[in-house]
């Protein structure tokens, strides 16, 4: 999703730049630790609710996809099932049928 691509390294750049957040210094090389960790460690408790706060924000942009999505899905294993019923209808039809 492109908006939350966009949107997230805009906001970041304006707290760097509008000295919001901290300047980064210095190399923080643990890669591998989750995100808040090396945000707290980086920009201490402001760069971590900073973390939160664009995760939040991505969570509330990306959500209404979601839900339409989710919508799609049901709909589709709704028609799904009302095949498969209509099919073993049909199957008990024909073996009733076939058996008189």
């Amino acid at each position: 999703m492109w908006i939350v691509g966009l949107l997230a390294p805009a906001l970041t750049w304006l707290a760097l730049y509008f000295d919001i957040l901290p300047k980064i210094t210095t190399l923080f090389s643990f890669w591998y630790l989750p995100g808040p960790i090396c945000s707290y460690a980086v920009g201490g408790m402001i760069g971590l609710l900073f973390t939160f706060f664009i995760f939040v924000l991505s969570w509330i942009i990306y959500y209404p996809f979601f839900k339409v999505y989710d919508r799609q899905c049901m709909q589709k294993e709704e028609e799904d099932e009302k095949k498969k019923d209509q099919l073993a209808k049909r199957k008990a039809m024909r073996e009733r049928t076939e058996e008189a």
